[in-house]
């Protein structure tokens, strides 16, 4: 795990955090029925330090979505200094360590026991202006990214963004640590489905979130963070994923 600092905001992230929630997405895109169009759009938002952005990335380029598709992949933070250092994208080389080899393939030695993602990788993102994902947004995505952000914000601010991205979010709004008692709410309003497709490997997926018995405070961080062993109890359709379809309009 990375963990950046920035004042009293914090920045976690890892590379490949998911992979079970990066196969499943990528394979989702390459059956897209808007393949004639060509062109797919994704936004990063909390990008921290572009660990996540890079990885889907490198995981697009290893699976041949960059081959069907002309990728555009931005990515933005609220932090400028996060975002600085993102475009730098020079990382601890232990970070390899949870590499498989083919990972390990699209980064190379930058010195100083750093290492940095290949050239061909990191044109492949675009990194905006420090921005909230609170903020409306004039461009269109196919795919809008929020991992581990909402647990920052109220749940008034959750339903505020989920409107917002609605507006500029095509197809996939891909999202975890939300609140989880107003999540189904908040994304039915706006036409989103949970997509189920290998929900039990993705919740699985977040392994240093998964409690035995959370019994975290309505309210904290840490509610919305916590995730219990997963369960198909009422409701885990929405409260258990992390990827949701916005119907066609």
């Amino acid at each position: 795990m990375l963990r950046v600092y920035s004042g009293d905001q914090k920045g976690a992230t890892a590379f490949f955090r998911n992979r079970a929630l990066l196969d499943t997405l990528t394979k989702l895109l390459k059956a897209s029925p808007d393949r004639s169009e060509r062109r797919m759009r994704i936004l990063f938002h909390s990008a921290s330090i572009g660990a996540e952005a890079f990885s889907f990335a490198i995981w697009c380029r290893m699976h041949g979505l960059d081959s069907q598709f002309a990728l555009e992949i931005s990515a933005t933070d609220i932090n400028s200094e996060f975002l600085d250092f993102a475009r730098t994208a020079l990382y601890p080389a232990n970070v390899q360590q949870t590499m498989s080899a083919e990972e390990k393939a699209y980064f190379e030695d930058a010195g100083e026991n750093e290492i940095t993602p290949i050239e061909a990788i990191r044109r492949m993102v675009c990194f905006f202006p420090a921005m909230s994902f609170l903020e409306p947004i004039s461009s269109v995505f196919d795919v809008v990214v929020v991992l581990n952000a909402l647990t920052y914000v109220s749940e008034t601010e959750q339903s505020l963004a989920i409107h917002r991205i609605a507006d500029y979010n095509r197809r996939y709004l891909v999202t975890t640590a939300f609140h989880p008692d107003t999540i189904e709410a908040d994304l039915r309003q706006h036409g989103y489905v949970a997509v189920t497709d290998n929900i039990e490997a993705i919740h699985n997926g977040w392994t240093e979130r998964i409690r035995p018995s959370p019994d975290a405070i309505r309210g904290t961080p840490e509610y919305s963070w916590v995730l219990p062993p997963f369960s198909p109890v009422p409701g885990f359709e929405y409260r258990f994923c992390s990827i949701f379809e916005k119907a066609a309009t």
